[in-house]
């Protein structure tokens, strides 16, 4: 039987029969300001917590903001990486390749050992990786991009998503990896191919309820696991993310 590993969100794992499988790649996706990031940051610290190494990679906000958003709610991360179970990598996009950014948490993941890998957001490599293709091809064929329009390669944007959650497989830890999701889609990422290549899929969104704006959350995928996919209200209070009720 695989074990399970807690998320540290309250009401979250009794919709998964316990948790997550150990191991399993989970996308978290949903439109902005819905809590991703916060519900990321949760899972970091509840392993730490029991001991197990963290690693937590942003491409979008700057370490010192990521620390306070922590703050906010009781995580000391600065206190978790000095202590050496938590590693926060933030990369400059426009400064590395994205293959070097994905065999850098391959090596820094593996180096600490880590057990548990937030990926925030996974958005942001896939679209980084289909300008960045597009600039390259310019370059080849003597175009300065200023000049035409950059060629766009979903191919590419898709490689570098696979190529991602492949490494993220492969080192073994239980991972979440962030997207952005515009409000109306029928997709449940903005790259479309993570909810294919990820063991789970988790959404959170905004929905009017009684004409009130509610957060509301489902797990619409959990291999190896039994899951209610039914959508439950959820609140960010002091603790962080708990799921408090199912929608009428």
């Amino acid at each position: 039987m695989i074990p399970l590993v807690k998320t540290g969100v309250p009401g979250l794992d009794e919709l998964m029969d316990g948790g997550i499988p150990e191991g399993s790649t989970v996308l978290v996706s949903g439109s902005p300001g819905c809590g991703k990031s916060i519900m990321g940051l949760q899972y970091v610290y509840a392993g730490i917590a029991t001991g197990e190494p963290a690693l937590y990679v942003t491409f979008e906000e700057n370490r010192p903001l990521v620390l306070e958003q922590a703050r906010q709610f009781g995580w000391d991360l600065e206190g978790c990486e000095k202590r050496g179970f938590l590693r926060l990598l933030n990369f400059n996009m426009s400064a590395t390749h994205p293959v070097n950014i994905i065999n850098s948490i391959e090596a820094e993941a593996k180096r600490l050992k880590a057990k548990r890998i937030v990926i925030d957001s996974i958005t942001v490599l896939g679209v980084y990786s289909e300008v960045l293709a597009g600039v390259e091809l310019l370059q080849m064929m003597g175009v300065r991009s200023e000049h035409r329009e950059i060629p766009q390669s979903e191919a590419v944007r898709r490689g570098a998503i696979m190529g991602l959650v492949g490494k993220l497989k492969g080192i073994g830890a239980t991972s979440l990896v962030i997207s952005e999701l515009p409000e109306s889609t029928h997709f449940l990422s903005r790259d479309t191919v993570s909810e294919y290549v990820c063991d789970g899929v988790v959404r959170m969104m905004h929905a009017n309820i009684e004409g009130k704006r509610t957060r509301m959350i489902e797990v619409l995928k959990m291999r190896l696991t039994h899951i209610d996919d039914s959508p439950y209200v959820f609140i960010i209070g002091k603790g962080g993310v708990s799921i408090t009720k199912k929608r009428a």
